[in-house]
């Protein structure tokens, strides 16, 4: 029998261990830490920037303030994503907008910055405390948080985002009643903030498909496998009913501010987006092709193209290796999702664009998300064993 590895040589980093209150403490103190230099450096950054969207954002703001509905320069807007609008609403009411400004880059970076807290929570759902402490810190570091410097819906969107990956992975491996409901109102809220938001209950579709597939492998009789199926894909009615449930104010303000023919049709609902989404170009087969490559090769170099060379055969082989985890659900909504955000947005700029372009913003809400994984492969003894990790790569220098 081998003997055990020696771990009086591991790296004090490697020894640290958080308790509960602990590792509150650490997490107060990354997000406290995080916020006041994201505040400072954003004074340095000129702004308004992108000035289309922001004054969208901010004159739309002030339509919700003065109430009936979502309006632009006094007409009719008929937007149907306003909770960023209406979180910067009493900002805009209250102050001229070269006060205001500053004011919401603040609020900005203090809610981008809950972005750390979410990922620790799904990072704490695949490893240890130490593991989802470290998360959170990679997290923090991350380029999306300039976003915070504008008056654009980044600044809400990426930790919503989060956290409804984190209520989806716990949703998929701990289906109680209350992470099936916080998994749909997550999914919901998420639209209200950007319309992209509709597709993560689309992939949450996917991912509990092949995540209860997977499962049947367990299961003695084909009998039982096919009870097992049902009930494993039936249990999330809940969740179905808690997402439309999120999505209801949609149906409020249709009904109660906007003039619609069809007010229960799939285009009501989406309002001014469904015509942008249609496109103004037609189909540019050129512009599709070239966005998918754009998109990809930002995705490769975004999550460390050499690290993950070297990751991808231990990850896929340990990942395979660990039916009906968190890790295994992680795993499986992650590579749904960049997919599908992938394809989804190199379309729009088929449709949209003016000029070939990459969003990269749109495809980095998921970045907190794979920080949180990768992390939960960073332990003492997968390095003891000889496997390494990104973030131990990253500590290493």
């Amino acid at each position: 029998m081998p003997a055990p590895p020696d771990l009086s040589s591991r790296r004090p980093l490697d020894r640290l261990d958080f308790t509960r209150s602990g590792a509150a403490f650490a997490l107060c103190l990354i997000y406290v830490v995080g916020v006041g230099a994201r505040v400072a450096l954003n004074r340095f950054v000129p702004g308004p920037e992108v000035f289309i969207d922001e004054l969208v954002y901010v004159d739309t703001a002030r339509s919700l303030v003065a109430g009936g509905g979502v309006y632009l320069a006094g007409l009719p807007m008929n937007f149907p994503c306003w909770l960023y609008s209406l979180m910067i609403a009493p900002i805009v009411a209250h102050w001229p907008m070269a006060e205001a400004h500053p004011i919401i880059r603040v609020v900005n970076a203090f809610v981008m910055g809950s972005t750390s807290f979410f990922a620790y929570g799904l990072a704490r759902e695949l490893a240890s405390r130490r593991s989802a402490v470290v998360a959170a810190v990679l997290v923090a570091l991350m380029q999306n948080f300039a976003y915070s410097a504008y008056v654009m819906t980044e600044s809400l969107f990426l930790p919503i985002f989060t956290l409804a990956i984190w209520f989806a992975v716990r949703a998929m491996t701990r289906p109680s009643v209350t992470n099936r409901i916080g998994a749909g109102l997550a999914f919901g809220l998420a639209f209200h903030v950007k319309p992209q938001g509709i597709v993560i209950a689309p992939i949450f579709a996917l991912a509990v498909g092949v995540f209860e597939l997977e499962r049947l492998r367990y299961s003695a009789s084909s009998n039982a496998r096919v009870t097992q199926l049902v009930r494993g894909l039936w249990r999330h009615w809940l969740t179905v009913a808690a997402w439309i449930v999120g999505l209801s104010p949609r149906l409020i303000e249709i009904l109660a501010f906007e003039n619609h023919t069809h007010p229960f049709s799939i285009s009501a609902f989406f309002g001014s987006y469904g015509n942008i989404a249609e496109g103004f170009h037609g189909f540019r087969p050129n512009f599709l092709w070239a966005a998918l490559f754009g998109l990809a090769a930002v995705w490769i170099v975004a999550t460390g193209f050499f690290p993950a060379i070297g990751l991808c055969r231990s990850l896929f082989m340990r990942g395979r290796s660990e039916y009906g985890t968190p890790s295994r659900a992680a795993v499986i909504f992650l590579s749904i999702a960049v997919a599908v955000l992938i394809a989804m947005f190199a379309r729009h700029t088929a449709l949209v664009d003016e000029m070939w372009r990459v969003h990269e913003r749109y495809l980095m809400v998921l970045m907190p998300a794979l920080i949180a994984w990768f992390c939960a492969f960073d332990t003492p003894e997968d390095r003891i064993a000889g496997s390494s990790s990104t973030v131990g790569a990253l500590r290493n220098l």
